[in-house]
Parts: C-alpha cells; structure tokens; sequence
C-alpha cells in the first residue's frame, strides 16, 4: 500500500462561492457526488447526491463516484455509529475529499467563519 499525506486547506466560501466550486468539480469530473452528514439520522445508509445544494450540513463529502461506486462506498467506508444511532463514515480516502463549510460568525454581523477542505493524496 502506498503512503500517503493529508492536505488540509482553510477555505472561505460562500453558498454562491460554494455553487460555482462545484460546479466547477462537475465540469471537470462529472462523476463527482456528495454526501451530506445532515442526512445522517435519517436515513440507515448516506446517500450520493448530484449537486451540492441538496447537501443542508456543515459537512459534505465529495465523491468521485468513477473511483468509488455508491455500493462500494456503502460496504468500506460506512459504520454503524458506537451510540447504536445512525452510521459513521470514512471522511477522506480515495476518491474523497471532505468539506467542512464556512458558516456565519455569529459574534460579529455580516462575517464568515473559515471551511476546510481536506484529502489523502499519495506521496512520492
């Protein structure tokens, strides 16, 4: 098996910010997905969503689904939770990348608190 390094790179987006980098990703990549962690309690399984606004949650995964088909990820990333309660998941990986949204500061009007987007890459 490879080695292999985490990025993490500190984001600031925008719901509009954010539409036009996925798009971007889907213009690249259009077997790109998402998987929205909101979802989570809801549902027995997380599901891969076509577009990023489905995603309501603080945290999205992007998939690229030519590398990681649905049923795969379904049987090697996904755990039930420890509580007994909904499901937990591999978070990045290949062919995932973790997006960890920007959202409002609530202690100062009209500001943004910093996203992050992360991924495993190999090294060498």
């Amino acid at each position: 098996m490879a080695n292999s390094k985490m990025i993490q790179q500190c984001v600031f987006m925008t719901s509009l910010d954010e539409r036009e980098f996925a798009g971007a990703l889907l213009a690249a990549r259009p077997s790109v997905r998402f998987i929205d962690m909101l979802q989570q309690p809801d549902t027995n399984q997380p599901k891969y969503r076509c577009r990023i606004d489905e995603c309501g949650g603080a945290h999205v995964t992007i998939v690229d689904s030519s590398i990681v088909s649905e049923d795969y990820f379904h049987k090697n990333y996904v755990r039930d939770h420890p509580s007994g309660k909904g499901w937990i998941y591999a978070l990045v990986g290949s062919g995932l990348v973790s997006l960890l949204r920007s959202r409002a500061a609530d202690f100062l009007q009209g500001s943004i608190l910093n996203g992050e987007l992360r991924a495993s890459i190999p090294t060498g």
